[in-house]
């Protein structure tokens, strides 16, 4: 075990090495190049991408967990918005959510298509001040990996049906299966969170943990009683 130990050590820093030596070998050729470029590319591509991988190197080496954690946490939460941080406080017991896709089914042998994606309560139950977008909250969320999707949750039932019986969902219903004599399904899910998106409620415990609310003059309000919403009730 020592022996194989040493050699994984010895192999770590080869790799390290010569990554050293290809960012120092790019120092040479990195300003003139971006000199040459500065009039025809957006400013965004002359990114200093050796500085930012030079740096990448060090903190690789002498980086320890917890601030391995640390880098983890501030690169995601650089990444939401207020009212993301709304639905990461109601998801925050830990409970399953009612979630629900709406699909076209397909006729005749042709594959259906997705009409609407991650519909929920997250904008009742968190108080959003977007609410139109809480499809794209849900979904960004996940794709960071800060929920977990689940299958259909059967305690969820009157969840699911106050989703799929919404006004606007209806309408929508309605509508495509009146001008395009398809039919449209739900396909049931849940989500949660998950173990990355505790990880920021945990390291920085003093933030709420709970629904927050907008009362009528735009303000936000914290309320008393339940801690955390209606979304796994």
């Amino acid at each position: 075990m020592q022996r194989a130990a040493a050699v994984a050590s010895g192999v770590e820093n080869q790799l390290l090495l010569a990554l050293r030596n290809r960012l120092q070998s790019l120092d040479g050729t990195q300003s003139r190049s971006l000199d040459d470029s500065a009039d025809t590319l957006p400013t965004l591509i002359a990114a200093d991408t050796a500085g930012i991988l030079r740096d990448l190197h060090q903190r690789s080496i002498y980086q320890t967990k917890e601030s391995a954690t640390e880098d983890l946490v501030r690169t995601i939460v650089q990444q939401l918005v207020p009212d993301e941080l709304r639905v990461l406080a109601l998801v925050s017991d830990e409970g399953p959510h009612a979630m629900c896709h709406l699909d076209v089914a397909g006729r005749m042998g042709k594959p259906g298509y997705r009409l609407r994606g991650h519909l929920s309560r997250i904008a009742q139950e968190s108080g959003l001040m977007l609410a139109q977008w809480a499809p794209h909250y849900l979904n960004h969320m996940i794709q960071l990996g800060l929920l977990d999707t689940g299958p259909v949750v059967k305690t969820l039932e009157r969840n699911y049906e106050s989703i799929e019986n919404g006004l606007a969902v209806r309408a929508l219903t309605a509508d495509v299966e009146r001008q395009a004599g398809v039919k449209v399904r739900f396909q049931r899910l849940s989500f949660s969170i998950s173990d990355l998106g505790k990880t920021p409620l945990d390291e920085n415990p003093r933030l709420p943990r709970q629904r927050l609310d907008i009362s009528s003059d735009g303000q936000t309000t914290t309320p008393t009683g339940s801690m955390y919403g209606s979304g796994s009730k």
